[in-house]
This record gives C-alpha cells, structure tokens and sequence, in this order.
C-alpha cells in the first residue's frame, strides 16, 4: 500500500479480514511472513509508536468503551495526555456534533444503540490525528443517514491525505469510495487490485459469496455498459451512461 490509498478487505465471515486488521496494528503477530511500516518490521516498533501513526476501530464497539459518560469517553485519553480543559473542551464537543453525539454526552456508552456506539468509537479513535486509520465495519448498525455520514467523514479524512482501510461486507460502499480492494478467503488473497476490476469478474464474486453494486446489477438489466463492454460501479458511472 501506498501513502493515501483507500482500500477495502472484504470476504466471507471468517476469511481472516479482522485477524489481518489485529496483525497490521500489531494486536497480534503473524505465524509467517512480515508487515512494515514505514520500512520497518512492525514485530520491532514500540505498540505505543503504532498507535501514534495507526488508529483502529474495532467491528465490536463494546471492546473500546470504558468510561461512564460519551463525553468522558472521548476525553479520556486527552485527560491521559494532560491536555488542557479548555482544549478538551472544545475538541471534544466538536466531535460529539459531528457524529450526532451532543445529546448524549451524559449518557453511559453501553446506553446508546449499537449504531451511536459505532459512531462513538470512531470519533473517540479520530482524535490523535493519525496518518493510516483502520475500520471494522465501519456502517454496521447505521440507518441510511448514518451510514451516508460515514461515508462523508471516511472520504473526506481519505481526501485530507489519510491512508484508509475498511472492513467490510457492503459492496456499495466499497465501489463508491475504495480504490483498491483486497478479497480474502481462508486467510489467503484470492484477489488484489483496482475495485472497479473486482466488479467485472461476476464468476469470482459468486465464488466468494459477494454481491456487485446494486448500480451495477441495474445496468447489466438495462444492458448499459461502456464500449469495452465493461459495467459501471459507481452512481456517477450510472449516470454518464444514462446521459
């Protein structure tokens, strides 16, 4: 991967997409093979200097909740690194708006439905400004608005110069913001490369149970596609050909 990259994992349940998750943030260790970061062996980088260039939200938000309030949860570890009140403050409110948190910033996190849960651990791993940011998942138990939010907040960091990898079982999300995607079976790589190609291969997203784009399915009903006979993935895609 490159510096800026948006990437999507993606696979059955159990291929291994989260084992791999744990194992680039150094949550676990790999039985064979290496992952660098910034040209350096992960095995040999302090945890503590991971977490400064690497942000992870895991698929099940319960496991990064451990404060009593929202608002105390976003501001935990800005208390833990002695930041000022008036900072935190400002930082933190700033983020409970931003995720549609602001009522419930004296709510217990184990309160909230599972849905603001997510949206609370993404804005409490958003706050140390790291360069390369993991998602488990990352729409899981999000209505539409939500998840469109998400959406939003993930292209816009991605656009800012963010290295982004998401988990994922939703199809439409990968074609409209990934560039590159991995498939993963069995905790092997059956396909890595541009995500519009993934796409086009029908016969190997039925072998590993994955849905194309709805706009994709659309089209290949209207029988719309581009002169190299290729389908489009995107809504904008869609409608450069309607038009």
């Amino acid at each position: 991967m490159y510096e800026g990259d948006f990437l999507a994992i993606v696979g059955p349940n159990g291929s291994g997409k989260t084992t791999l998750a744990k194992i680039l943030t150094g949550l676990l260790k790999p039985s064979s093979g290496t992952i660098s970061l910034y040209g350096k062996n992960i095995l040999t980088i302090d945890p503590l200097e991971i977490s400064k260039k690497m942000g992870f939200v895991f698929q099940n938000p319960e496991h990064q909740l451990l404060s009593d309030t929202v608002y105390n949860e976003i501001a935990l570890s800005l208390r833990l690194a002695n930041k000022s009140e008036e900072f935190m403050e400002k930082k933190v409110n700033y983020l409970l708006k931003q995720f549609e948190l602001i009522e419930f910033k004296e709510k217990n996190p184990f309160s909230l439905s599972q849905g603001q849960k997510r949206r609370l651990s993404v804005a409490t791993m958003l706050l140390w400004d790291q360069d390369i940011l993991i998602f488990d998942e990352p729409t899981y138990g999000q209505d539409f608005k939500n998840s469109q939010q998400m959406w939003n907040i993930l292209r816009d960091l991605n656009s800012a110069g963010k290295t982004i990898i998401v988990i994922t079982h939703d199809m439409n999300f990968v074609s409209e913001l990934t560039e590159k995607v991995i498939l993963l079976f069995e905790g092997e790589i059956r396909f890595f490369g541009n995500t519009n190609e993934l796409f086009q291969k029908t016969e190997l997203l039925s072998d590993y149970y994955l849905m194309e784009p709805i706009v994709t399915t659309l089209a290949r009903i209207l029988k719309l596609n581009f002169k190299d006979g290729s389908f489009p993935t995107t809504i904008d895609e869609f409608l450069y050909l309607i038009n």
